[in-house]
């Protein structure tokens, strides 16, 4: 490696002098075999995501696009790599999932209470309609008024 942003720095936590001169596999890579993808030699862009393994052992998911420029006639090419972090698109991703997943809990709780609520009404109706026909002190009178609480 010939140069790094000090975006690329602390994104791998590692300095300058550990990362500048070095070649692959680079200890940053999680996957070294899978990452980072093959960029031919004919300028075309590609791109891959990947997993970077930082100094601290924090997994960060990235996405890479870069090309090889091939300088004809001489042993010479750079290869041009732009890094994107997508941690915070991951952690985003995830909030989604979570906030459906508790807005059909929502729906599915809603949906129990209107079922039990419906049969609860008739019951609740029945009991008053007893509760004006039973003597005020008697057993029944008093065992309706606990069905209705």
């Amino acid at each position: 490696m010939v140069a790094a942003s000090r975006a690329f720095l602390d994104l791998v936590g590692l300095a300058p002098d550990q990362v500048i001169g070095s070649e692959p596999p680079f200890p940053w890579w999680e996957s070294p075999g899978a990452f980072p993808p093959d960029l031919g030699g004919d300028g075309t862009f590609v791109r891959v995501t990947g997993v970077y393994r930082r100094v601290d052992g924090v997994r960060v998911p990235v996405q890479a696009v870069g090309a090889l420029l091939d300088d004809h006639g001489t042993d010479d090419s750079l290869a041009i790599v732009r890094l994107d972090d997508l941690s915070e698109r991951d952690d985003l991703e995830h909030q989604l999932v979570q906030s459906g997943r508790t807005a059909a809990v929502g729906q599915l709780a809603a949906g129990v209470a209107h079922e039990i609520n419906n049969p609860l009404l008739v019951v609740l109706g029945m009991t008053e309609f007893l509760l004006m026909d039973a003597e005020p002190g008697t057993k029944q009178h008093e065992r309706l008024t606990l069905v209705q609480q």
